[in-house]
């Protein structure tokens, strides 16, 4: 029988390259969140809608909790309570915190959308750089 459990990542080999780096902290901080929203689901279901089509991470999350004995559950649910009431979000999860538990959007999608907003462009400047005439005439330099 597979257990569900809370830990920190055991990788003796993480990724060196800062942006696999920053990959690999996201996907783990969203199947936090996901592994979160299926236990306060389990909790509150009113409260903490599913994503429709039980195809999402935090739908398969749910499912294998619901496998856990009733005890166990209770146990889970008070816990992510106390902790939710003890640490704030923004602390445990980063940006990843903006995933809005109460919505029906599957937590990978609001992820996705809260990682593209960090890699978005920046807004062009109004002031454009005027072309000036290379010290040897040839071309232009901005």
């Amino acid at each position: 029988m597979s257990t569900v459990r809370a830990s920190e990542p055991t990788d003796t080999n993480p990724p060196t390259h800062p942006a696999l780096r920053t990959i690999a902290d996201d996907l783990l901080r969203a199947a936090r969140i996901a592994a979160e929203k299926a236990v306060a689901h389990a909790g509150d279901p009113a409260r903490y809608p599913m994503p429709p089509g039980g195809d999402s991470l935090e739908s398969l999350m749910l499912d294998r909790f619901r496998r856990l004995p009733q005890d166990k559950r209770q146990r889970a649910i008070d816990r992510a309570r106390a902790i939710d009431a003890a640490t704030p979000r923004r602390d445990r999860h980063g940006e990843l915190a903006d995933i809005d538990l109460a919505s029906a959007a599957p937590v990978l999608t609001q992820a996705d959308a809260i990682v593209a907003r960090r890699h978005a462009p920046a807004m062009p400047s109004t002031k454009t750089a005027r072309p000036r005439p290379t010290p040897a005439g040839e071309g232009f330099e901005a």
